[in-house]
């Protein structure tokens, strides 16, 4: 990513209070936002308004969708308008002109593109509004506040634990999602960070299935046809591709270590069962709730941090049963 982009400061979910008027130690720069607040004539009256837009419905984000509008739901006085981006940036860039056209206090933005979004967050900010970015992170400085996970951890972690599951040595290929979008960037750039550790693992396909699970079902099926026995682990940057490659190599009788992340419900299922070696558990309640607390402090004309991180956690079929109960 440019200079330019938000310096990413890896936070504890602990350090959520001092954000909002609490006690705590956050040194962090926290922001003035300006124009945001609701004044105090209309407060009985005009519910805070949100815009929120996902970058398009896959497993993972469609939680967090069903999740962030299930929080606004719950809360009084808040009015949500919610958009699916149809994985398109235009189209996502089409849906943020109508949340600016809507006059919301805040949009809560899940980027397609981490380049093209930040043509959105501009026009928003141009217009006074503040953005929160959450789970992608968009190529820009202009955000207000993010919520997320540290997509390089997530890819560090799930590398760490296939190359210790082959014992150092062997071939692997690897499932990327949507190109250009900051989830596939930076787990990608994780999955190689341990790889550079491990000189006798080897990458003999590296190609995006666009976190589709048919798409990964279609891939797998022709490496297969390729390489044959040759390959020894597949390691996913997310679950519904994991799922895919998984549901050719049970119809093809074979069986090697597959890796996800997200921890979607078929994929924990999948781990409990034996049949998913692993999985990285992602938080989509954690960031829907804080990026609804964000939106709504800013609204209020409160103060917050640069970006909040929820930390990924690796999900085995030791651990499987509470990350069931969690999710």
């Amino acid at each position: 990513m440019r200079k330019t982009s938000i310096v990413w400061t890896i936070m504890s979910l602990l350090l959520l209070p001092a954000c909002f008027g609490g006690a705590g130690n956050d040194t962090s720069p926290a922001v003035q936002i300006p124009g945001a607040s609701v004044p105090a004539e209309q407060a009985a009256t005009r519910p805070i308004r949100l815009g929120f837009t996902v970058l398009g419905s896959f497993e993972f984000t469609d939680m967090i969708k069903d999740k962030l509008e299930a929080e606004v739901a719950s809360r009084e006085n808040i009015e949500l308008f919610s958009y699916e981006g149809q994985a398109n940036a235009e189209q996502q860039l089409a849906d943020v002109k109508d949340m600016i056209a809507k006059d919301v206090d805040v949009i809560i933005l899940n980027p397609v593109n981490a380049a093209k979004s930040d043509v959105a967050v501009k026009m928003a900010v141009d217009a006074g509004i503040p953005v929160v970015g959450i789970n992608t992170i968009p190529d820009t400085d202009l955000l207000t506040t993010y919520v997320g996970s540290n997509d390089i951890q997530a890819g560090e972690i799930q590398m760490q634990f296939i190359a210790e599951s082959l014992g150092g040595e062997g071939n692997i290929v690897i499932l990327r999602g949507l190109a250009e979008q900051s989830s596939q960037i930076q787990r990608a750039r994780g999955i190689l960070n341990v790889l550079d550790k491990y000189p006798n693992i080897h990458v003999l396909e590296d190609e995006s299935a666009k976190w589709s699970r048919n798409d990964a079902y279609e891939l797998m099926k022709k490496w297969h046809e390729k390489y044959g026995s040759k390959i020894d682990a597949v390691v996913s940057h997310n679950d519904g591709m994991a799922l895919g490659a998984l549901d050719y190599l049970k119809e093809a009788g074979i069986r090697i270590p597959v890796i996800g992340v997200d921890a979607i419900p078929d994929a924990l299922q999948a781990v409990k069962d034996g049949e998913l070696t692993a999985t990285v558990f992602q938080d989509a309640l954690g960031q829907a709730k804080m990026a609804v607390n964000l939106a709504i402090n800013i609204a209020q004309n409160g103060q917050v941090a640069k970006s909040y991180f929820i930390p990924y956690r690796l999900v085995t079929q030791e651990n499987v049963d509470y990350f069931s109960a969690i999710r």
